[in-house]
């Protein structure tokens, strides 16, 4: 990239990317280079101002920029955060995380990192500035396909090289999938350390089969659940004796939480999320499971029920259930009625399996009320503790739930039916028999110590 001048590569991305992409898109944004004297500067169509009602017929260009930077949780730009001053921990620099000061990666010094909100068949393009001295990343697009530009998919060694500290790349590709995506890292163990955010894709809500069943689609309804821990990832690379596996610690939603310090007996005072709904009205909520370990992850929200209606790219015949039980890069979209009489309800994050005997679980705020929103954020009532369990009437991908069997309660994914196929997934005749054969090789100590092969992977 720096052998081109900004505005000439601006051009050639776009008309390279729109050209693969289709003749609409190509001939409107000839149009827009040919009026700017044959140059096009993307960074005049700020990302944030595609956010908007998706019925229009043009797509649009979505600028971000962003730098990858070593940063810290609850530090000086927190100020007296950690003290009870509450305004302090909005600053726009401070990251609270669950109010234990660690080192991170951040994208703009947030944790998840900025959020993308755009409308199918946009113009996506993001410049991505590393400043983490020693170290090289690059950034995947969950959920998008890449077919016409593969190169933009961000998985290092494989589709791009990383990007060199003091380097920026420009990612440039289309929208091409609408649905909840979500973006993060694929470089070593940045994700779990930080890099990771929401790629929100809508499409005109006639388009939507499932459009009537909600009043309101907004950013402020996006859950990002993660895993974390109090030290980095690389840490845990090839294993501490002492750590018992690599676990994590805790859980965050949006990047937000609280954690319980078992051997102080005290909690972190550092903000919840909040979700703020108008009784009467049906919201669009969008679950992305950002987690980095093998855990699945539990979503509740106290007495409402979420009406499935979409995973990831598919929309799906709608199904009611209390529980919602995903994995890590799933995504989930569900309809909540804001028909509760309290003024707020707890949303809760639990992890499952590996996770079970550690007690991890993480909550957030769902509010009817109004007003600062730091007024929910710091609760005076305490959440429920983990032996105290919501009601649970019917679960979505219960762990033990019989696939085929939604008669029982619980369904599995394979239980919601798409609407553009009525195919019985579970039961059908396959078309072709694939047989793949694997093996996961144990390394042992004189492999991995005494040979000195620097074998981390067999």
């Amino acid at each position: 990239m720096s052998s081109l001048p900004t505005r000439t590569f601006a051009v050639l991305s776009v008309v390279v990317l729109c050209c693969a992409a289709g003749a609409s898109a190509q001939g409107w944004l000839k149009t827009l280079a040919k009026s700017t004297n044959g140059t096009l500067d993307v960074r005049s169509f700020p990302g944030e101002q595609c956010l908007r009602q998706c019925d229009e017929t043009r797509p649009r260009i979505c600028y971000f920029a962003w730098t990858m930077e070593h940063y810290h949780v609850m530090g000086p730009a927190c100020r007296d955060c950690a003290r009870g001053n509450h305004t302090d921990c909005y600053h726009p620099a401070c990251i609270t995380a669950d109010g234990v000061e660690r080192g991170v990666m951040s994208l703009n010094r947030h944790i998840p990192g900025p959020a993308i909100n755009v409308c199918h068949n946009d113009l996506i393009v993001v410049d991505i500035t590393n400043a983490m001295a020693g170290t090289a990343a690059s950034i995947h697009w969950h959920g998008l396909h890449q077919r016409a530009t593969p190169f933009m998919d961000g998985v290092p060694f494989i589709t791009q090289c990383p990007i060199g500290f003091g380097n920026t790349f420009r990612y440039a590709f289309l929208a091409t999938e609408p649905g909840t995506q979500f973006y993060h890292s694929h470089s070593g163990h940045h994700k779990v350390n930080g890099h990771y955010g929401a790629l929100i894709v809508r499409e005109p809500k006639q388009a939507d089969p499932n459009g009537h069943l909600y009043h309101y689609d907004t950013p402020a309804h996006v859950i990002v659940g993660s895993d974390w821990m109090h030290i980095d990832g690389e840490m845990f690379m090839p294993g501490l004796p002492s750590a018992g596996g690599i676990m994590p610690i805790n859980l965050l939603i949006n990047g937000r939480g609280t954690f319980y310090d078992r051997e102080k007996n005290e909690t972190t005072d550092v903000p919840l999320e909040v979700y703020t709904v108008r009784r009467g009205a049906r919201f669009r909520f969008r679950f992305i499971n950002a987690a980095s370990h093998v855990c699945p992850l539990q979503l509740q929200i106290e007495d409402h029920f979420m009406e499935i209606i979409a995973s990831d790219s598919f929309h799906l015949q709608p199904r009611k259930v209390d529980t919602l039980v995903t994995t890590s890069g799933e995504r989930y979209d569900f309809v909540l009625d804001a028909n509760g009489p309290k003024d707020t309800y707890w949303v809760r994050l639990r992890a499952l399996g590996p996770c079970a005997d550690l007690e991890l679980e993480q909550f957030a705020v769902l509010r009817y009320t109004s007003g600062p929103v730091e007024n929910d954020a710091f609760p005076a009532n305490k959440p429920p503790t983990y032996d105290v369990q919501f009601t649970n009437v019917a679960t979505a991908n219960h762990p033990n739930a019989t696939c085929g069997r939604p008669e029982f309660g619980d369904y599995c994914i394979t239980d919601f039916q798409a609407y553009d196929t009525d195919e019985d997934v579970v039961n059908g005749t396959p078309d072709h028999q694939l047989t793949f054969g694997f093996i996961n090789g144990l390394v042992n100590f004189r492999n991995m110590f005494e040979t000195h092969p620097y074998e981390h992977f067999m």
